[in-house]
């Protein structure tokens, strides 16, 4: 009997059936509440909804239950991932190795892992490894052109794809042949790629959204207005297209159609969970912030414990005056992701609204500091090296348009992680970055009760490093860094008008809050100027005041995190 109801709720998962899935396992834990193989299954139903701390909560209890084998560490593993604690998800992997080395699916999970956490270079030994080891794969292959268009070495990416065998996911091989054609700004055989993917298939939204900012990010918005028109035309596109297409819509200024096409999608999935959160974030914009929260309720309801969910309605409540309700969700929220930079800036704002202490956030004169670096080996000064990195970054910046799902407003950014741009003058800056970054995590130090502060090891690396050219009028809107640590900026060339202390056009402002009806000001501004690195926590606030003049600001930020 408990055989085959496991088998049926299985069967349920693994057909994607994750709601389903869920409701049978909470079923049999009434009957079976200390059953270790109920338990393990019900750490995947929980997971595949994105309900991190019962997937955990399960799997713990399970393993008090009995012995840990490969596929549990493999389990934990992919858990953590999920709440994007990297170090902890790789040690699990590496535990399961030790238990089975021969346990197949670790193995594309440890690649998956350093992939996903911009570990490229030990991604691409570890590939090296097993291929050695165990011989190629069709997952090796794919694994290895990721690594390598990742790595801007586009033509032997798609040698590597090439040879993947027709029994591979031909979803994921259309998915990276898209971005591969994206950076080689090829958009003919971007749009071949992007038919080739199935409309329900887990790559669709993001292979759309990518595929409209490749045309939008040339201006070319008549080409990417036909591409949504063709997905919402397609009886068979499910609600999460609909949703994306109308927001990127809103994103270009195409407002109007956007919210037609948000009251046609509402109609036709009426009561969908993403429908109905896309209808509580376009509330919080129009500042109804009271209906907003009611719809974020109810999706919430029908996807309990999605961290996504909870921010936006954490978010809503904060702008609604609805503090306790705000903390609570904040809390749930941080049971997912412990290290998330978003929660923190909310906690933040939430501390400060209240009249609360919340220096301890945003302590600005130790957390944000400014170095104004020396020139590197090979340069006479600082305005000499900065001429020969604005060339070599002039030559990176290949789009006429800004991202839509940046904070930069009228500039170009570019799509490579400079980090691992084989350029001379790259390795020179990123090399001369080692003194200010060791010197900053020695002035915040380490408290193991500190959010920001406990995470200092004294070591790091970069996540991800790209340039910012602002136009006159340019600015970034207030953001934050999700998945960084320590964020920056370093300024390589910058306009006249920014020397007006006054004025502060083009300055970076801190702790001024995306939630405009907050009414928060902006609390610590930094001068740009060239040679300047400033670093600041990747939770801080920060924002760009708009310039004038002729003249454009170029800039080289990175994030940083603990190793």
């Amino acid at each position: 009997m408990l055989f085959d109801r496991l088998q049926n709720i299985y069967q349920l998962y693994q057909n994607k059936a994750s709601v389903d899935a869920e409701i049978g396992v909470r079923a049999l834990l009434k009957d079976y509440p200390n059953n270790s193989d109920v338990l393990r299954l019900g750490a995947l139903t929980a997971l595949s909804l994105n309900q991190v701390v019962t997937a955990k909560s399960r799997l713990f209890k399970a393993m008090e239950l009995c012995s840990l084998t490969a596929e549990m560490a493999n389990s934990l593993g992919n858990i953590l991932k999920a709440a994007g604690d990297w170090s902890q998800a790789e040690e699990a992997y590496k535990k399961a190795i030790v238990l089975d080395g021969a346990y197949e699916p670790v193995r594309s999970n440890v690649i998956d892992l350093l992939i996903k956490s911009g570990q490229i270079e030990r991604a691409h030994a570890e590939i090296k490894r097993q291929s050695d080891v165990y011989g190629d794969s069709d997952f090796l292959f794919f694994a290895r052109a990721t690594v390598l268009l990742e790595l801007g070495q586009y033509d032997k990416a798609l040698g590597h794809i090439d040879q993947i065998s027709e029994a591979y996911s031909s979803a994921k091989i259309a998915a990276l042949k898209l971005r591969l054609f994206f950076h080689l700004r090829e958009f003919d055989k971007m749009k071949i790629a992007f038919d080739a993917i199935p409309l329900e298939s887990e790559d669709a939204v993001e292979s759309l959204a990518l595929m409209i900012n490749g045309y939008a990010m040339q201006d070319d918005w008549m080409g990417a207005r036909e591409i949504i028109k063709t997905i919402i035309e397609n009886p068979k596109a499910p609600p999460p297209l609909f949703v994306k297409a109308s927001d990127l819509l809103r994103r270009g200024g195409f407002e109007s159609e956007a919210d037609a096409l948000r009251i046609q999608t509402g109609s036709r999935f009426e009561g969908h969970v993403d429908i109905l959160t896309q209808n509580a974030a376009a509330e919080f914009d129009a500042e109804r912030y009271q209906e907003s929260s009611d719809i974020y309720a109810q999706a919430l309801a029908l996807r309990p414990g999605n961290y996504n969910i909870m921010t936006g309605y954490a978010r809503t409540c904060l702008a609604a005056g609805q503090f306790d309700l705000c903390q609570q969700l904040i809390r749930g929220a941080f049971q997912q992701t412990p290290n998330s930079q978003f929660l923190y800036a909310l906690a933040a704002t939430l501390q400060r609204k209240r009249g609360q202490p919340y220096k301890g956030l945003y302590d600005y004169e130790v957390f944000i500091q400014s170095y104004d670096l020396g020139p590197p080996p090979g340069y006479a000064s600082i305005d000499e090296f900065n001429q020969a990195l604005k060339a070599c970054l002039k030559r990176q910046h290949c789009f006429k348009s800004e991202p839509l799902n940046q904070s930069l407003r009228q500039g170009t950014q570019t799509d490579q992680d400079l980090f691992l741009v084989d350029e001379p003058v790259l390795r020179s800056f990123f090399d001369l970055l080692e003194d200010p970054i060791t010197q900053y995590m020695q002035k915040i130090g380490f408290d193991d009760q500190h959010p920001f502060k406990r995470r200092n090891t004294g070591r790091y690396r970069i996540n991800g490093a790209w340039s910012v050219e602002l136009f006159p009028h340019g600015h970034h809107v207030n953001h934050v860094h999700p998945m960084g640590w320590i964020s920056s900026s370093y300024y390589v060339d910058v306009p006249d008008v920014a020397k007006d202390q006054e004025e502060k056009q083009g300055w970076i402002k801190f702790g001024e809050p995306d939630i405009p009806s907050l009414n928060l000001s902006p609390e610590k501004y930094i001068e740009p100027k060239g040679g300047r690195l400033v670093l600041f926590p990747s939770y801080m606030w920060h924002g760009t005041i708009p310039f004038t003049g002729q003249q454009r600001r170029l800039t080289l930020p990175f994030d940083v995190l603990p190793v």
